[in-house]
C-alpha cells in the first residue's frame, strides 16, 4: 500500500519515512496534481496532505478528484485553521482525520495513522480539543 505525503516539510516527513517504511511504499509529493497520479492506480492508500498544498488544482478539487476514484482512502489533512466551511467540506466528502493549527506534535500525526476511524483536531490553543470515535 503507498503512503502519499504533501506536506511540505523535511523533518516530519522523514520521521513518518522512517517509521513507516516497512510497512508502506512512501512518496513524498510537492504538488496536487502529483497526489492524484500517486494513487490512482491503487486499491487503498494513506495520503498525508496540508490544505494549503501547491499546484495546479486546488486542494478541494484534489479530494473530489480522490473521492471520485474506486480506491479505499485514509486521508489525514494538517490545517492552518478548520474553519465551518472546511470543515463542513471534509466531512460531506467523509475526511474525519484533521489537525489544526501551524505548529503539531509528530505523535497526533502518528495516532492518525495508526488509528484511521479516529478525529483529532489540533488547536493553536488548546492542547488537544478532541478525541472522537
Amino acid at each position: 500500500m503507498r503512503m502519499i505525503l504533501g506536506i511540505s516539510n523535511k523533518n516530519i516527513e522523514n520521521k513518518i519515512a522512517n517509521n513507516y517504511y516497512y510497512k508502506y511504499e512512501i512518496h513524498i509529493v510537492k504538488y496536487s496534481e502529483q497526489i492524484i497520479e500517486k494513487v490512482q492506480f491503487e486499491k487503498e492508500a494513506v495520503i498525508i496532505v496540508k490544505s494549503e498544498i501547491k499546484g495546479k488544482i486546488s486542494f478541494e478539487e484534489m479530494i473530489c478528484m480522490l473521492k471520485k476514484l474506486n480506491i479505499k482512502l485514509h486521508v489525514k489533512v494538517i490545517v492552518k485553521e478548520l474553519s465551518q466551511k472546511l470543515k463542513e467540506f471534509l466531512f460531506a466528502k467523509e475526511i474525519f482525520s484533521v489537525i489544526e493549527g501551524n505548529k503539531f506534535e509528530l505523535d497526533n500525526l502518528i495516532y492518525l495513522i495508526e488509528n484511521p476511524q479516529k478525529i483529532i483536531y489540533k488547536n493553536k490553543s488548546e492542547r488537544n480539543k478532541g478525541v472522537a470515535t
